[in-house]
């Protein structure tokens, strides 16, 4: 099974720090909160009763020049951020650099410095004969 874990979701040059507030006001959200779940799914397949469970975790960065198919995943990611952003309770400079990155995210993406950051793990289990 592949699995997102967007606890580690970065958009540089943009301070981690505004990210992990808004995924921590977003914890509730059972849809978000189950994507940062990509690392504990080994432990569910053990609890699921699947044997000889591993997992393989593998971090990808997108820097600059990107692919168009790139810009557009990362500029449609932060104005869905940008979106879930105005439903939550965040700081009003919070709402501030979201609401300005959902109307303009090509000002961050564009950026020469601009790098982001995702997560994927494969986890693998056998089922037991019996």
């Amino acid at each position: 099974m592949k699995e997102v874990d967007i606890s580690v979701w970065q958009y540089q040059p943009q301070d981690p720090k505004l990210m992990w507030r808004l995924l921590d006001a977003l914890s509730d959200d059972v849809q978000m909160s189950g994507a940062m779940g990509g690392t504990r799914v080994s432990a569910w397949f053990r609890g699921a009763g699947l044997e000889n469970g591993s997992a393989i975790t593998t971090l990808a960065e997108r820097r600059q020049p990107l692919k168009p198919v790139e810009h557009e995943y990362i500029r449609n990611n932060l104005e869905f951020l940008s979106g879930l952003a105005r439903t939550r309770d965040l700081s009003e400079a919070d709402h501030r650099q979201w609401k300005a990155i959902g109307e303009e995210p090509e000002r961050m993406i564009c950026d020469p410095d601009y790098c982001y950051r995702e997560m994927w793990v494969l986890s693998l289990g056998t089922a037991s004969k019996g």
